[in-house]
């Protein structure tokens, strides 16, 4: 995005950091007020060298705003040293980013304290240093560190509209066959474009030679199908009238070329459109019995857990996958070494240091222990599952629901291992509460059961 023309100007003046900061935040939220959904606040500068103002600040941040935000604070260290802090909180008051930016480089600044202090406040919780460009001139760290979190809260604004959209040979048949069995109606218009967009996205090795609409003439019908839906939405005006300035930014970003955020912002306005998608949960479903057909008769252990809390990680490792350290995204991330995998059940095993789920259904792997370097023979199944609360939408959580059940029904015999993130635990442990909550609600006989259990801790530093 483009600053305002007259921000250079205020930062060579650099007489308030934070009045600075604030009134560019809000000239950028004036002119884009669809790209910024999240509250985000500006907090007051803090000065380091006061005792117990950066501790106090923090409490503001934590107390005096609730639900899903972020929070922007700058802070002077001294000699014109300025660093910045990004905090970003869930709906659910957990905090899913800390970040502080020193720009300058070799400035000196040990941050033991200031970390420390944080911990206080945010208990379980590290603030850590956020990458970022080093600069040489300590005289313009409060420019660096206005742009920096200008850019951060940019750049996980897109991160955010990017999304995960991965296309595989069925994604652009699934909405084909949604619309084509639709009346005409905003949900079959939405579907029609998911559809297009995925032909934009997918590589033409993955698009079926029965493909219906012509790769290059994809374009013009999505320029259609746009216009389509805009005069659906005033026939419907009554019940979507929210999502018109949403279609608007889409379409927007699809004569921009720029497919993928087109289509993620398409499923959130097909979300609220049609909150529960009834086709796509028979085809979960459909999947969750083709892997309960594999369970059957077999001894399992079944990996349960919240989301993100490495059950697919863990089963890479058992497989025999190489791991990396890696960084997705500017964020640290242990990573499977593709070719290292030689277990085909392993294909659909992904994983990504994401808030957002990557498995969709329970998946079996079978594990020969001679592949592991094991002494002894034959084999074990590991299953992976969805995680808890997941992310993915109530269609992943209803099938799963019926799945696991299934699964587990048909097994020869099954050990639960739960996975129990640090980092989820929660200040006063509501989310072990939880968990505990879920497992007896899944096991109405957990009491006789309790020795079957397993427990894996990870995620501790």
């Amino acid at each position: 995005m483009t600053r305002s023309a007259e921000f250079t100007d205020k930062l060579q003046q650099n007489v308030d950091i934070y009045g600075t900061l604030k009134s560019e935040l809000e000239t950028l939220r004036a002119k884009f007020p669809q790209q910024f959904p999240k509250p985000i606040y500006v907090l007051s500068s803090v000065d380091l060298n006061m005792k117990d103002q950066w501790k106090e600040r923090l409490i503001q941040a934590k107390y005096n705003e609730s639900g899903e935000r972020i929070i922007l604070i700058p802070c002077y260290v001294g000699n014109s040293l300025w660093v910045g802090v990004i905090i970003k909180f869930t709906a659910d008051e957990h905090i899913e980013q800390a970040e502080f930016f020193d720009q300058v480089m070799e400035s000196g600044f040990i941050p033991n304290t200031f970390q420390e202090q944080f911990a206080e406040v945010y208990q379980g919780c590290n603030l850590r240093s956020g990458d970022c460009k080093k600069h040489t001139d300590q005289t313009q760290s409060a420019r660096f560190t206005i742009e920096k979190l200008l850019s951060a809260v940019e750049e996980g604004k897109n991160s955010e509209l990017e999304g995960e959209c991965p296309i595989t040979k069925e994604n652009p048949m699934n909405p084909y066959n949604d619309f084509s069995s639709m009346p005409s109606c905003a949900e079959r218009s939405i579907n029609s474009l998911l559809y297009h967009l995925s032909l934009k996205l997918a590589s033409k090795v993955l698009l079926s030679d029965n493909t219906s609409v012509v790769f290059d003439q994809t374009e013009t019908e999505i320029e259609k199908e746009f216009q389509f839906l805009k005069e659906r939405l005033k026939i419907e005006e009554s019940k979507y009238a929210k999502v018109h300035d949403l279609v608007e930014n889409c379409f927007i970003y699809a004569k921009n070329k720029n497919w993928k955020v087109s289509m993620t912002m398409l499923r959130k306005i097909l979300k609220q459109i049609s909150p529960l998608d009834i086709t796509e949960m028979f085809r979960i479903i459909e999947k969750v019995n083709d892997a309960a057909k594999l369970l059957k008769d077999q001894s399992v252990i079944l990996f349960l857990g919240g989301t993100g809390s490495g059950k697919s990680t863990t089963i890479h490792f058992l497989a025999g996958s190489k791991m990396i350290e890696t960084k997705m995204k500017g964020l640290n991330h242990i990573a499977v070494d593709l070719a290292s995998v030689k277990n085909p059940d392993l294909k659909n095993i992904t994983i990504s240091p994401f808030a957002q789920s990557e498995t969709r259904y329970i998946t079996p792997v079978r594990v020969n222990f001679k592949d592991v370097g094991a002494f002894s023979k034959g084999s074990v199944v590991l299953c992976d599952s969805p995680g808890f609360e997941d992310t993915s939408g109530s269609e992943v959580d209803i099938a799963n629901g019926i799945g696991i059940v299934r699964a587990i029904k048909g097994c020869q015999s099954v050990r639960p291992v739960i996975f129990v993130s640090y980092k989820n635990i929660g200040n006063q442990f509501e989310r072990l509460k939880s968990l505990a909550h879920m497992l007896v609600g899944l096991i109405p006989t957990i009491e006789d059961n309790r020795n079957a259990f397993s427990y894996i801790f990870t995620k501790n530093k």
